[in-house]
């Protein structure tokens, strides 16, 4: 399937609190919300029924009638009332529009009334330059509200009628040069009106010399004087661009499927009322893994189950996507095949490649090496997930379970200290003796991996250095949250790693926040085998996961050099 964009694939429909039904149909339910899964920062997951599953499976139809739906957190668009408009200052005024038997007429630019609010900081200065005498006039961009007039009453806009009027791209703009003026507001810190706070007019790169401005016309007011009248309003824009944002998990979702070990998303709807939309993601169900992992099994099984994890990395690596919260309840089994592992929960996703395009899609399945099926034992979906134990160092040292409690939050913020959740601080650890040296990174007898056709790869492209701090505690990377920039793919290596010992160890290497965690301090100073201590693991096994937990990430092995390696292939 192809990439979709903000606003392809989206169907409208109705959603009544458990019945989505299309507009086109709403007498005809589409999909019935049943229990709770769970959620993290970008929605909530809901079993469901599927109503009309295909007999003839596609991508926009789920060919089983269970599968799981994730109402992705609304976009806002909070309503003025008409008390609150009435203080506002008329910078344009608008034709009123008509109602015809009860029916509101379309609304046309011609009906758009332009509005400020007299309460914001740059109006307020403006009329206290009037009122003391020193204001010199120029056209200004002030924040402005578009509303209309109905029946004597002034009205804001309401989001149905602005998606109506402006549409979901402006200003005659295709997806992808409307996508890159949003990107410029974004990344120059320039407002709604389309212009940089310096002043200056925007022209992306992308658009060519086609010069991108948010100004209609320009008018002369008593009160404010010549003030710049927009095209679009600022607060519709800003509605886009939240979105946008909020449309990112099911869009790189989208561009790295179908794969056998990712979750296949098999349709998105939106439910659009006068002050918010609301995305609802169609997709598989599965079962998470969490439980199974925590609880371990044999190393060969083990082995298995993270090679198919590696499958799906390395796919969404070459197609341009990093994870960046790749942890055990973010593994789902199939429910079709219990042995097959699955990547879900794209919210913190973020593309790593400069001028990206979607790659043609071949449905080729790359595979490090096809999994050995082992008994599945019975499943069950945990309502609560409580994290691995942290291993004791010394019979000597205090206990760990105080992490015990501990849910995993998703979607850390820039406030990363403020939003942890830690637990009792960690105890000072008996230093044993000196510990081995680390196991070398490579084998000499790496061979090659399996790689998809060369018309299902990404085009050789810049990697795009990520900022933003985000993950979950005990798997993140210690880079994300140095404050600098980082490469997203190796961000995941090292959820790899932590995966791969909690998979191997049945606990976690280290503590929820690395930054205060001895275990990991003396990690850094002596990455021996004494981390794995006391469980038993191969030689392969630990050579795998040291080559992940390099904590210098231009160090740290990447999934092809995983996938090289003699313990992933059976060579040794």
């Amino acid at each position: 399937m192809p990439l979709l964009s903000p606003n392809d694939d989206l169907s409208e429909c109705t959603f009544d609190g458990s019945i989505i039904s299309l507009v086109q149909t709403p007498q005809n339910p589409e999909y019935v919300l049943n229990s709770y899964l769970g959620g993290g920062s970008s929605g909530v997951v809901y079993s469901a029924q599927c109503m009309n599953p295909s007999q003839d499976p596609s991508p926009g139809r789920p060919a089983e009638s269970d599968v799981a739906v994730k109402v992705l957190s609304p976009t806002g668009y909070r309503m003025l009332s008409t008390s609150h408009l009435r203080a506002f200052l008329v910078v344009v005024k608008g034709e009123e529009v008509r109602e015809v038997g009860g029916v509101m007429e379309q609304v046309t630019s011609k009906n758009i009334w332009w509005l400020g609010n007299p309460h914001t900081h740059l109006i307020r200065t403006l009329l206290l330059q009037k009122e003391s005498g020193t204001f010199t006039d120029s056209p200004r961009s002030v924040p402005l509200t578009a509303a209309i007039m109905v029946g004597g009453n002034l009205k804001e806009l309401t989001l149905r009628q602005a998606r109506k009027l402006w549409g979901l791209t402006c200003f005659g703009l295709d997806q992808a040069m409307f996508d890159s003026y949003l990107d410029s507001l974004d990344n120059n810190s320039s407002d709604t009106n389309g212009r940089s706070f310096g002043g200056a007019s925007f022209s992306p790169p992308s658009v060519s010399a086609v010069e991108v401005r948010n100004v209609d016309t320009t008018v002369y007011t008593e009160q404010l004087g010549t003030i710049v009248v927009p095209v679009v309003a600022p607060k519709y824009l800003n509605y886009l661009r939240h979105r946008r944002l909020s449309g990112r998990e099911y869009r790189h979702q989208s561009l790295v499927t179908p794969h056998q070990n990712i979750l296949t998303i098999y349709k998105t709807l939106e439910h659009v009322t006068d002050s918010k939309s609301t995305t609802f993601v169609i997709m598989e169900r599965g079962e998470e893994a969490f439980d199974r992992i925590r609880d371990g099994g044999e190393e060969e099984s083990m082995k298995d189950w993270f090679k198919q994890v590696l499958n799906g990395v390395k796919w969404m690596h070459e197609r341009g996507v990093a994870h960046r919260d790749l942890k055990p309840e973010n593994l789902l089994f199939s429910p079709s095949s219990p042995d097959i592992l699955k990547i879900a929960d794209f919210g913190l996703s973020a593309m790593i490649h400069e001028n990206h395009k979607a790659p043609a899609t071949t449905g080729h399945t790359p595979t490090f090496m096809t999994p050995t099926p082992s008994p599945p034992p019975s499943l069950s979906l945990p309502k609560f997930s409580t994290p691995l134990p942290i291993p004791q160092q010394s019979p000597g040292s205090s206990s760990q379970n105080s992490l015990t409690g501990y849910s995993p939050v998703t979607g850390l913020s820039p406030l990363f200290p403020q939003m942890m959740i830690p637990g009792s601080p960690l105890p000072a650890f008996e230093l044993p003796p000196s510990a081995p040296p680390p196991m070398p990174l490579l084998p000499s007898t790496a061979t090659t991996l399996n790689t998809p056709p060369p018309t299902a790869l990404l085009p050789p492209t810049p990697v795009k250095r990520l900022t933003s701090v985000v993950g979950s505690p005990h798997y993140v990377a210690p880079e994300v949250t140095s404050n600098k920039p980082y490469d997203g793919r190796k961000a995941d290596c090292w959820s790899l790693g932590v995966i791969l010992f909690a998979m191997l160890c049945g606990s976690l290497p280290f503590g929820s926040d690395l930054r205060n965690c001895e275990r990991f301090e003396r990690f850094k100073k002596d990455r021996g085998d004494w981390i794995f201590e006391p469980y038993k693991v191969s030689d392969g096994g630990k050579r795998v996961v040291l080559g992940l937990l390099e904590v210098d990430p231009e160090d740290r092995w990447g999934v092809e050099e995983v996938g090289n390696d003699c313990w992933i292939l059976g060579d040794e």
